[in-house]
């Protein structure tokens, strides 16, 4: 984002630990009310309230100028502005955000209730141990029926949960990637999963142990044109996927690879073979689990 504003002709007109400041290139104001998240590179526009991704800011910064404004549009505009691509979103994926307001968070604590725990470790395959490290219970309101119900939840780089339980699968305020760092220093590979299910799964298979690498969690397809900035400049050598077998899934799949192919020296590893019978690695895994537990 910092790039497109400066190439826009704007320069930050303030700073903190966490954000940039800069006046509004939609509105004509003097205030600045346009702030850029440094650790997601999402955006927000105070004066109409507005926000989103490198690609969000696109199609309203083409609409704004009456040009075509579609994510193809915008994905073409961001790559003519900073000089490389962005991934774009598989056409049967849903902004989350248009059906998951009616969920409101509440609250959160440590893992402990009796029926999230066995939908994890029964339905999910995942023990407790592994999971309580990156998962946590989440109060949420149901703005339609006035109710309140418990999920799993795990937090997104907005600071956002998106949630789960056996009923329901929602992301709370704002839809966006979570981003690991990996044990070692020099981090040279990156894994990529469709959501928090899978990743655990890579660690129970693991027996826990955490990844040397980095790791990205898309929790939805449609967080995928963020990536592309955790994954251009730096310096991996490796990209690997574990994503869904279905249609949507290989698509993100092919997306990546040639997104891996415009940045040159960086090899493109898909992973699904291992489970290629299986919508996902989790499905895969719980199977596994379960012939195990009949022939046992």
């Amino acid at each position: 984002m910092r790039q497109i504003l400066g190439k826009l002709g704007l320069c930050p007109v303030g700073k903190s630990e966490t954000e940039l400041l800069y006046i509004s290139p939609f509105n004509a104001t003097s205030e600045p009310n346009f702030i850029i998240s440094i650790k997601s590179n999402r955006w927000a526009d105070l004066t109409d309230c507005s926000s989103g991704t490198v690609i969000d800011f696109a199609c309203k910064y083409l609409k704004h100028y009456e040009e075509n404004d579609t994510i193809v549009d915008a994905a073409r505009w961001v790559k003519n502005i900073v000089g490389y691509s962005i991934l774009k979103v598989p056409k049967t994926s849903v902004n989350p955000a248009s059906y998951d307001k009616h969920y409101s968070y509440m609250d959160h604590q440590h893992l402990q209730t009796p029926h999230l725990i066995h939908y994890l470790e029964q339905a999910r395959g995942i023990p407790l141990e592994i999971a309580q490290f990156n998962l946590v219970e989440v109060n949420v309101h149901n703005l339609k029926t006035g109710k309140s119900f418990l999920a799993l939840g795990n937090k997104n780089d907005e600071g956002a949960f998106c949630i789960r339980n056996e009923h329901c699968k929602a992301q709370l305020n704002r839809p966006y990637i979570s981003f690991l760092r990996g044990t070692n220093v020099d981090r040279t590979g990156l894994h990529i999963f469709k959501d928090i299910f899978d990743y655990l799964t890579a660690l129970s298979i693991r027996g826990g142990e955490p990844y040397k690498d980095d790791v990205l969690i898309l929790n939805n397809y449609y967080n995928m044109p963020a990536s592309s900035g955790y994954i251009y400049g730096y310096p991996y050598k490796t990209v690997h996927t574990w994503l869904d077998n279905t249609l949507e899934g290989h698509a993100a799949t092919c997306a990546y690879k040639r997104y891996c192919k415009t940045l040159g020296n960086v090899v493109f590893k898909k992973q699904n073979r291992l489970y290629a019978n299986y919508v996902s690695l989790n499905a895969w895994h719980v199977a596994k689990k379960n012939r195990a537990a009949q022939e046992g």
